[in-house]
């Protein structure tokens, strides 16, 4: 892959901002929790006294526990006539307080929030629009999260929420412990218990443990305290102590996220300066597949589906990446993203572009098609 740095002439471009992520204690603290499925956390009561309480993971059965009493709620509610969210939305929509138009609304800020995202990698060294892309991003998620609130408030109230409600207070019952690592409730002690405020934040923390979101469990991957015990067993049946019907979600996220990263890494163009760069990477990671798609075409003989492509020799293709005039660092860095042979080409040609000031692209490239010399 060859990548050329090309000036916008227009706006001041940059570099994408660096990411403020855990540090490391935090990180170990995080793969531990994880590995052993257990964190040690204090949990205050409805009266905001505090104790000191194991969080746990979930068993296979438990799950399987959970998601039964999740569906038989459904069940029963619709068996008993409790009002769903479709019986609701026809309600509000008479009534105006929730209509298509709403969800449109929803739906359009969605679309444009995975635009922008997708956008944001194509301006990482201009550094204005970047910016203005960045802030448009961040104004429609916080439209998208209140009108999000709007709704939940709303139907708050129907079949769904309540078995939720099912789900959420059953993980309660099995994830907490004592600090002596045993089970907090019984089924009679959880039946009759009142202080649903403590309920509540047992689930918080379990969710603030367990429930580990995307940028996190790449963040963890990436990091020196996870690959040194990866690429030391590669094997999740160590790593986690059980077999794989048994890893939490998780788990099974940190198993996923090595595997990809492993395909990253043992790349011959793996782009190092994009590891830390979710967004960027994903879309390289999109790239590399469809070169290997096409090549796979040029193999069979189907040259029609790249006759459109911009081709070096030997599949290479060119790629044009905008910045600012003059900004070197940006232009080292998109420099840095060719591998060494093409590095050296184009201090040649540049080096030709110096000494006789204007050449045709032929006369220049010639040899990179037919072996010729000057």
């Amino acid at each position: 892959m060859r990548v050329v740095p090309h000036w916008d002439r227009k706006g001041k471009g940059g570099l994408l901002t660096a990411h403020k992520g855990m540090n490391s204690e935090q990180v170990e603290q995080k793969i531990r929790q994880i590995l052993f499925g257990k964190a040690i956390t204090d949990i205050s009561d409805q009266s905001g006294y505090e104790q000191i309480f194991i969080i746990r993971s979930l068993t296979g059965k438990e799950d399987a526990l959970v998601l039964y009493a999740h569906q038989k709620a459904l069940q029963e509610g619709r068996k008993n006539g409790l009002i769903t969210q479709a019986e609701l939305k026809r309600e509000f929509k008479q009534r105006g307080l929730w209509t298509d138009r709403e969800e449109a609304e929803l739906e359009s800020y969605k679309q444009e929030i995975s635009r922008l995202k997708n956008a944001l990698p194509d301006f990482k060294f201009q550094k204005a629009k970047w910016h203005q892309i960045n802030n448009r991003l961040k104004r429609v998620q916080e439209d998208l999260a209140n009108l999000e609130k709007i709704r939940r408030e709303l139907f708050m109230p129907a079949l769904e929420y309540r078995a939720q409600e099912i789900k959420f207070r059953k993980i309660a019952f099995f994830c907490l412990e004592t600090i002596d690592e045993n089970s907090f409730w019984t089924s009679q002690s959880f039946d009759d218990w009142e202080d649903f405020i403590f309920v509540n934040n047992v689930v918080d923390a379990y969710a603030r443990v367990f429930m580990v979101n995307e940028p996190t469990i790449r963040e963890i991957v990436r990091s020196g305290q996870w690959r040194f015990r990866w690429l030391g067993t590669k094997n999740g049946a160590d790593l986690f102590g059980k077999p794989a019907c048994e890893w939490s979600d998780a788990q099974n996220a940190l198993i996923y996220w090595s595997l990809y990263y492993d395909m990253v890494f043992d790349d011959p163009d793996c782009p190092h300066e994009l590891i830390n760069d979710d967004d960027h990477l994903d879309r390289w990671m999109r790239r590399q597949r469809k070169e290997r798609e096409l090549r796979k075409d040029v193999y069979k003989g189907r040259k029609s589906k790249a006759k459109d492509r911009n081709k070096f020799a030997h599949g290479t293709e060119e790629i044009f990446v905008f910045t600012d005039r003059g900004d070197k660092e940006a232009i080292a860095e998109i420099q840095g993203m060719n591998d060494p042979a093409t590095r050296a080409r184009l201090r040649t040609e540049r080096k030709v572009l110096e000494e006789k000031g204007k050449v045709r692209e032929w006369d220049l490239r010639k040899s990179l098609y037919l072996g010729a010399k000057d």
